[in-house]
């Protein structure tokens, strides 16, 4: 081990490690021969995490990095995002109650109801299952 690399955080001990070329410099990444556990081998001193490391710091100087060296990759990935957030979104109610204020529209505009006074169970089943799939 190298006489700057700190020892296994793990094992808080000094033990055989090989050196990973997976991080860029002035870092060192390392992993321990006996555990696997993968470590940084010069951490920054932890007052720096505050001031130099903060999300807010870091992220808008990689953000400009990689739009500077990777237009391309940039614009599309920038792209997809806004389409997953706009389009693919996990909340669908917002969807449901508009089809179904909607649906209530049309009905009152036509002055008949669309759903019956009375339903059968398999009719009621049928219509609300029709509702959540957009079918009715």
């Amino acid at each position: 081990m190298p006489p700057d690399a700190r020892p296994c955080p793990l094992l808080e001990r000094d033990s055989a490690s090989v050196s990973l070329d997976a991080a860029p410099a002035p870092w060192s990444l390392r992993r321990c021969e006996e555990t696997g556990f993968v470590y940084l081998a010069n951490p920054p001193a932890q007052e720096l995490f505050r001031d130099e490391f903060a999300w807010e710091v870091t992220h808008e100087q990689e953000s400009l990095r990689r739009r500077r060296s990777e237009p391309f990759l940039y614009a599309l990935s920038g792209g997809i995002k806004t389409f997953r957030q706009r389009f693919l979104k996990r909340d669908k109610m917002a969807t449901l109650v508009g089809g179904l204020i909607r649906q209530a529209a049309r009905s009152a505009e036509d002055g008949a109801s669309h759903w019956p006074a009375r339903q059968s169970p398999r009719e009621a089943k049928m219509a609300s299952s029709c509702l959540f799939c957009g079918l009715l």
